[in-house]
């Protein structure tokens, strides 16, 4: 396991416990996208992680986020959630949003389909 920021772990991991009764109906509903992550009423204001299909999107809207932090999230949610996603981090500087694919794999779809409650929806990773 890599060297884990055990702040951001931790309040991860708690996130990811509250929400582990929702998330199970979730997906017994044919639903797989949700807030992971709810920034300050999870403990980390600024910072959301949400999942759309097999897209993880991280949104830093203050501060700058660290690499050893997002080595951590992805080590984290594939750890509750399985390793078949791609991740987007998307940061907010002066109300200008620049994203930055954090995949391993070059190959993001464009689009990328999520459903909730069996109706399908595609997401643009593109903007």
């Amino acid at each position: 396991m890599a060297d884990m920021n055990p702040h951001i772990k931790d309040i991860l991991d708690n996130a990811i416990a509250r929400r582990t009764s929702l998330t199970s109906k979730l997906l017994a509903e044919n639903t797989d996208c949700w807030r992971i992550l709810n920034g300050e009423a999870d403990g980390k204001p600024g910072l959301t992680i949400d999942r759309y299909g097999a897209l993880i999107l991280i949104q830093s809207f203050y501060d700058p986020i660290q690499s050893e932090e997002i080595a951590t999230i992805k080590e984290v949610v594939n750890r509750a959630y399985g390793e078949h996603f791609h991740y987007q981090l998307k940061l907010r500087e002066n109300q200008k949003a620049k994203i930055i694919d954090i995949q391993e794999n070059p190959e993001l779809p464009r689009n990328i389909i999520c459903r909730e409650r069996g109706l399908k929806f595609q997401i643009s990773t593109r903007h």
